[in-house]
């Protein structure tokens, strides 16, 4: 079963991170899985762990130090845990330096068994105003075959693109 959306509980214990951005108005953001291409094109760059470690299997002194190790890298005080996996201990401490950022949508780019338009069908009919939607720069990725046709589709339907 593929997960989309965080469930209500993750949302409940994480109750200050960021899932979605409040709004009525047709914006969206997305968010990669990738540094230097982003960098290089100006962008903001959060941090997302130096080495991308699992919260759930990683000690909070390893989990808290692989942050530590990715911030010098990064440009703004935003961090999104590593597949999305978080101790709540973990998410404590980290809460204090970063704001908290999760998705509103995963469309499961990074794997290619899912295919392209089950992707593209993902992101068309899941999008919502202020939806955070997480992609992925990986050799495996579908993310820039799918954008070319949902960068459009988005815009088409008034949305619009900005930062957090």
């Amino acid at each position: 079963m593929r997960l989309f959306r965080p469930c209500l509980f993750v949302h409940w214990l994480y109750r200050d991170a960021l899932f979605r951005i409040k709004s009525t108005e047709k914006i969206l953001y997305l968010t990669f899985d990738l540094t230097q291409a982003i960098r290089n094109r100006g962008h903001l760059l959060g941090n997302h762990g130096f080495h991308h470690v699992n919260g759930w299997t990683t000690s909070l002194t390893n989990y808290i130090s692989d942050t530590s190790e990715a911030a010098q890298y990064t440009s703004s005080d935003f961090f999104r845990p590593p597949y999305g996996r978080l101790r709540f201990r973990q998410y404590r401490l980290l809460k204090r330096e970063y704001k908290i950022i999760f998705w509103d949508l995963m469309p499961y780019d990074f794997d290619p068994s899912f295919g392209r338009e089950k992707v593209l069908f993902t992101l068309k009919s899941k999008i919502r105003p202020g939806s955070i939607i997480v992609l992925h720069d990986t050799s495996g990725s579908l993310a820039n075959e799918v954008l070319t046709e949902f960068l459009p589709f988005a815009l088409n339907r008034q949305y619009r693109f900005e930062l957090l």
